[in-house]
């Protein structure tokens, strides 16, 4: 009988098994416990899932931390919007008087913060904005019809018109500069016509200046947008202008006077000029005539009483005005402005109050000339940065060089008109003479397209000269030259080499310029 007991494998240890077997073989016989051996994808796979559980506890852990700071920051942005709001409120309900423009610029630099608030934040409630506004600016009053950059848009941002301010008396040249736009710029920028109530401009030449404009031209009559018993526009002469900038529907505004003539298509002016873009505000020196220390002082009393008297924004820094060179500041016969900017809108309602009834008959047209300086003083008082165009005022005309002027000390190069001349300013070449010099080239002028806008019998201007300014106060000097036949006429003393022959190609311009103002001629006689 076989033995029931389990038969047993001879061991390898065997001293006498050992010398016949080869030791790789006995290496191969063993069978040490190793971890099984998993598919290449199952190992791939287990790591990724690791991965995916760290991932997942890492940005839980995140999230477990940053909630409490997000809360905190959003509770201290919500105080910091209600500080704002009562605070803006307590200065709104402080009595202010007509010549206190630093103490007002203080007020409205404080709704700004708010409006700023409402515009990042359209959740919130804009009555207490609204309310503020009201209390400003009484003759404010809140339509559909008017652009503000904290409600909702209804228009595109970057919608830009051409807007006229015109009355009777200047709707002749208003005619012209529509027509040069329309028909040899063949610009198609939409373009508002702002007046003064149906006395200022009559439904019969609104209708004419339609026929000129064409379809894509629009009225506003600023007495229905706003309260006059607080304005006076029929008193205020120039006090339409920051106003019908107000009561335009379009968010970036062209205002230019009507007796304009603007040389290059102002539809592309935003898109050509990077210090427009970058401060929304673009503005344009005057000619640089008398300096005027009252003015200087003026200003620097009104600074202090706002807070800013050590903090003069750039371009008032930079100017000879503020270094008492010049009294003037701002030519408005063009100023531009973007209003999609809380900073930027206010900044314009500050200078429609500079230009209301009160303020204007105690400070404004008292001290200034007009509406002109205020462009520059509201955002300036308010701390707004704002771009002007580096050169002064240059001039065009014709030139006399045998009138010897009331001093018999005019210079050979002098040349006159009534017409204010600004060039676009040159572009240098670089370094490296990859594109060549740009000299500087008209862009606009005020006074129309006749020798003496006062004066439409005297016929068309044909100048002979034109100079594109300087920022050099040794070189630029004026003279007055009246006579029976012209008045307001100025006479530029220039350096030889900076005057310049009208161009064959502007002199073109201008002839079909002319063309079409006598077009126009039929249509108003």
């Amino acid at each position: 009988m076989p033995n029931e007991k389990e038969h047993k494998a001879p061991s390898l240890t065997n001293p006498i098994l050992q010398p016949i077997i080869h030791h790789d073989s006995v290496e191969s016989m063993k069978s040490p416990k190793l971890a099984p051996i998993e598919p290449q994808w199952q190992v791939q796979d287990l790591s990724s899932q690791r991965f995916t559980r760290f991932a997942i506890g890492c940005v839980l852990i995140v999230f477990f931390l940053l909630t409490p700071l997000y809360k905190i920051h959003q509770r201290a942005e919500a105080v910091l919007i209600e500080s704002s709001i009562l605070y803006a409120q307590n200065v709104s309900k402080e009595g202010i008087s007509a010549s206190q423009f630093g103490t007002m610029a203080k007020r409205i630099s404080a709704i700004t913060q708010v409006a700023e608030h409402m515009k990042a934040n359209s959740e919130l409630d804009q009555k207490p904005l609204d309310y503020m506004i009201e209390q400003t600016f009484p003759w404010w009053v809140q339509s559909q019809s008017i652009y503000t950059p904290w409600q909702k848009e209804r228009v595109p941002p970057e919608s830009t018109s051409l807007l006229i301010p015109v009355g009777r008396s200047k709707a002749r040249l208003a005619a012209d500069l529509i027509a040069t736009v329309r028909h040899v710029l063949y610009s198609d920028i939409p373009i508002e016509v702002a007046y003064a109530g149906h006395s200022d401009l009559p439904l019969s030449i609104r209708e004419k200046l339609r026929i000129v404009g064409g379809p894509n031209i629009t009225f506003i009559d600023v007495t229905q947008t706003f309260d006059d018993d607080y304005v006076s526009f029929a008193a205020g002469k120039w006090a339409i202008k920051p106003f019908a900038m107000l009561a335009s529907r379009y968010p970036r505004t062209i205002l230019v006077d009507a007796d304009t003539i603007i040389f290059t298509d102002p539809s592309t002016i935003f898109s050509d000029d990077k210090d427009l873009r970058r401060t929304g505000i673009r503005l344009f020196h005057d000619r640089l005539l008398q300096p005027n220390p009252d003015r200087t002082s003026w200003l620097k009393d009104q600074l202090a009483q706002a807070g800013r008297a050590e903090y003069p924004t750039p371009a008032l820094n930079n100017s000879l005005f503020w270094q008492g060179v010049t009294g003037e500041m701002v030519d408005s016969g063009m100023v531009i402005w973007d209003k999609t900017r809380p900073a930027n809108f206010l900044a314009l309602m500050y200078i429609a109050w500079m230009n209301t009834r009160e303020p204007r008959v105690s400070e404004t047209y008292e001290r200034w000339y007009g509406d002109k300086e205020t462009w520059f003083i509201g955002p300036e008082l308010m701390g707004v940065e704002y771009s002007m165009d580096p050169a002064y005022a240059g001039h065009i005309g014709v030139l006399e060089p045998d009138w010897p002027g009331p001093s018999n000390d005019v210079p050979p190069m002098s040349f006159c008109s009534e017409h204010v001349f600004h060039a676009h300013p040159a572009i240098p070449s670089p370094r490296r003479r990859k594109h060549k010099y740009i000299p500087p080239k008209p862009w606009w002028l005020n006074g129309g397209l006749y020798y003496s806008k006062n004066r439409l019998e005297l016929g068309y201007a044909n100048f002979t000269h034109w100079w594109p300014g300087s920022a050099d106060p040794e070189v630029q000097k004026w003279q007055m030259r009246d006579s029976p036949q012209m008045t307001g006429w100025m006479c530029a003393r220039a350096p030889k080499e900076e005057v310049r022959e009208v161009e064959p190609e502007f002199a073109a311009l201008w002839e079909r310029m002319v063309e079409e103002s006598k077009a126009v001629d039929q249509l108003f006689a």
